[in-house]
């Protein structure tokens, strides 16, 4: 299993690198430690010096330059959004989610900030060097609550669902949405939520927030409904053993399978097909 927390230190070996454009399919946190440099995410230009903290969403590509003749040095985070679902039940106040709705937000903090995020970004590059797991999630909650915080009052921060400028946020989240059914219809319903996330490049939260507001349901259960009507049809117009239909519409075992069949159906995709195949 992929680990689900990596830390790097950069410097800059000299003053004209450029990271040509790539994307992680984890959030991404840089704090820049000396130097500057900038960063390209779709049109907007966003420049970073010493004291600077950014957040990238998962899967949004960018690109990174350098912006002065000095070196720079800056400590980069990745880590999966995933692992704040446990703070998020003993934390019920602090919405995570509000973090996750933007493609970036970049943060000037103040002096004293900037003492605080440096302390904790030295601290988790040290803790998991060595292997401290018990310093390192909690302190990456710490920088994952102030991000949160500060989200609000950031003014440079783009929000997932709104990467053209005109105001064309609704006629946007509908192309998408229908961008992600015709992608799904065409794999056969058989694609998984990070899948969909890779190939668009859009966060896992965009993606499943916007089946639930646009479709009316989460993206599993539009996955089920769909499948379920394509393994009707299959049972009632195929001879395939069912185990066969079952994985041709996505399921990884029967047990699995026939436990949603029988969610939908009310019985057994066997008990369907007995009572259902035209003779």
């Amino acid at each position: 299993m992929k680990e689900s927390i990596w830390l790097t230190t950069h410097l800059s070996t000299d003053n004209r690198f450029v990271l040509k454009p790539h994307r992680h399919d984890e959030c991404e946190v840089s704090f820049i430690l000396r130097g500057s440099k900038e960063v390209t995410i779709n049109d907007d230009r966003i420049s970073l010096v010493a004291g600077s903290l950014l957040f990238i969403n998962q899967n949004i590509a960018h690109i990174t330059t350098a912006s002065s003749g000095e070196k720079c040095q800056f400590i980069e985070l990745h880590y999966h959004p995933d692992i704040a679902l446990p703070w998020q039940q003993v934390t019920p106040d602090i919405d995570f989610s509000r973090l996750y709705r933007y493609a970036y937000v970049a943060i000037e903090p103040e002096m004293m900030d900037q003492t605080f995020i440096r302390g904790i970004m030295k601290t988790l590059v040290t803790a998991h060097a060595e292997g401290m797991r018990f310093i390192l999630y909690p302190k990456l909650m710490e920088l994952i609550v102030y991000l949160v915080i500060k989200t609000k009052l950031s003014k440079a921060r783009r929000n997932l669902d709104n990467r053209c400028a005109g105001g064309r946020k609704e006629h946007i989240r509908k192309k998408h949405f229908n961008e992600f059914t015709e992608y799904i219809i065409q794999r056969g319903y058989n694609v998984t939520l990070d899948e969909l996330s890779r190939h668009f490049y859009f966060s896992r939260y965009y993606i499943s927030h916007l089946f639930t507001e646009e479709g009316g349901m989460s993206f599993h259960e539009y996955l089920d409904v769909n499948r379920m009507k394509k393994a009707v049809y299959m049972l009632e117009n195929t001879s395939l053993p069912i185990a066969d239909i079952g994985e041709e519409c996505g399921y990884n075992s029967y047990s699995q399978f026939g436990r949603v069949f029988k969610k939908y159906a009310a019985i057994p995709p066997s008990e369907y097909r007995r009572r259902n195949t035209r003779k």
